[in-house]
């Protein structure tokens, strides 16, 4: 690409420039900066792709254009016009996208040559869009730095009186379903994990549930102790209901409260909160780059290609490797977990760490094996998904039992342990309870057993509001509980 025919990286220029203005403080300058080299390495692969298929230089740089814009903004169109019914499934959007970008192929193949007054229109209309980003970054870039986090607890009172808190560790199972859906829904009894649950001297509450069955609204909601307000014309998982989610999350009322009583907080999750880094970043969470990048088809690209091409070679024992690369990430959280318990500071801990289990892509079966016979298939019905969504659910019982045990020694008993999930199971319906998706996990242990403010049928959106009132003797209103069908 040479002299008028950089407007592809005008694009990716624009695209950038956008996402850190959106997403301004939760995305630093040095993320930015990695976002825009990766996008550019894109836009050289994809050029020398399309000078495959196009030997004229002019042609080459207007297919990595339509190429560019199709990968960073398919996603946004479909969000803005509701689409996902019609296309619910990233193979399904890459094939068209695919078949599209080889049509306009075709039609630049027959044009001659791409006009300079075409060229022209694309670079002066990317220089408006590009100057107007940095008018609004300007003006708007740091209104969201103004928000400030505050606690459950009006800025008068004062805890010194109270001698010491107990640590609590909340250990977070993404879309680990409920006893009540596994048995609707699976035929499946949870109850040796229940059982076990209970030797523990857990309360567990029966019916709980979730406020919204999507984790980036769900856990601030929970965090917050309150509903989020997105308007029913914005997708969850757009660019607006992202970023307010995001926004929320990272000033969450929760930690406030944990710091305002004199806690250490430590976050293992995938949330930028406060003065707390995110531990891990997952496509499903995005933060730092991926935030950038979301949500577009790339990130999807990039996340599926690596198992779909080994499934094509069928090299089974790459994407065991593959997937237990994955899969470690779960246990090095664990393993910090531990090493914190085994402190012995005089400030109380709070611990959140959030687990992608049992989540997909179900990667560990009930033995604790990669479950290579269901990832390395091509197609799966709705039953193999129930059985493998069963196994990894086993799995995560296992290791679960082993984590608690090993929380309780390490603490001699005397921290409060929240084993919670962020909703059920959602990935299909089953011809069910639509309420079945909201249906979670939710296990409270308190050193003193003094569990009588849980209530069974409660949602998430009081479980920090209770676990306050209950440690400081403080009376918070609870909230109405109610399931966000959106």
């Amino acid at each position: 690409m040479y002299g008028s025919d950089y407007y592809p990286v005008w694009l990716i220029l624009l695209f950038i420039l956008h996402g850190w203005r959106y997403y301004w403080g939760l995305v630093s300058f040095i993320e930015v900066a990695e976002g825009f080299f990766i996008l550019t390495g894109v836009a050289l692969v994809s050029f020398v792709f399309c000078r495959l298929l196009q030997r004229q230089i002019k042609k080459a740089a207007f297919l990595t254009f339509v190429l560019l814009f199709f990968l960073l903004y398919t996603t946004s169109i479909i969000n803005y016009f509701d689409l996902w019914a019609a296309l619910p499934h990233v193979k399904d959007q890459l094939l068209i996208i695919l078949g599209l970008f080889l049509i306009i192929a075709v039609i630049v193949y027959k044009v001659k040559t791409i006009g300079p007054r075409f060229i022209m229109l694309l670079n002066v209309t990317l220089g408006l869009l590009i100057l107007l980003e940095l008018v609004f970054f300007l003006f708007t870039g740091n209104n969201k730095a103004k928000k400030e986090a505050t606690s459950f607890f009006e800025s008068k009172q004062n805890f010194q009186t109270k001698k010491s808190f107990p640590s609590v560790y909340l250990i977070l199972l993404d879309e680990y379903a409920g006893s009540e859906s596994l048995e609707r829904n699976f035929n499946y009894n949870n109850s040796s994990f229940i059982k076990f649950l209970a030797s523990r001297k857990f309360k567990i509450i029966q019916n709980a549930a979730s406020n919204y069955k999507y984790t980036l609204l769900s856990l601030p909601s929970m965090f917050n102790g309150e509903y989020i307000s997105i308007p029913k014309s914005l997708s969850v998982y757009g660019e607006e209901g992202s970023k307010q989610a995001m926004v929320d999350m990272f000033y969450n009322k929760t930690f406030a409260t944990f710091k305002k009583l004199g806690y250490n907080t430590v976050n293992y999750s995938p949330f930028a909160i406060q003065d707390n880094d995110e531990a891990y970043t997952n496509r499903f969470l995005p933060s730092g780059i991926l935030l950038l990048l979301y949500p577009t088809l790339l990130d999807d690209f990039v996340e599926q290609l690596p198992p779909y091409l080994l499934i094509k070679l069928g090299k089974n024992d790459w994407l065991e490797s593959y997937y237990k690369k994955l899969h470690e990430q779960n246990e090095r959280l664990i393993q910090k977990t531990y090493e914190k318990s085994q402190e012995r500071n005089t400030q109380p801990v709070f611990c959140y760490v959030h687990l992608m289990l049992p989540h997909s892509p179900y990667i560990m079966d009930s033995t604790g094996k990669v479950n290579i016979p269901y990832l390395s298939s091509q197609s799966h019905s709705i039953e193999i998904e129930k059985e493998a969504y069963i196994q990894s659910l086993q799995y995560t019982n296992k290791l679960m039992m082993n984590v608690i045990d090993s929380l309780q020694r390490n603490t001699n008993n005397n921290a409060i342990i929240l084993v919670m999930s962020d909703h059920g199971y959602k990935t299909h319906v089953f011809n069910k309870r639509q309420e079945d998706k909201f249906n979670s996990l939710n296990a409270v242990y308190m050193p003193d057993a003094d569990t009588a403010k849980w209530y069974n049928g409660m949602t998430n959106i009081n479980q920090f509001r209770i676990l306050f009132s209950t440690i400081t003797s403080e009376t918070i209103p609870l909230i109405k509980d109610s399931l966000i069908l959106k």
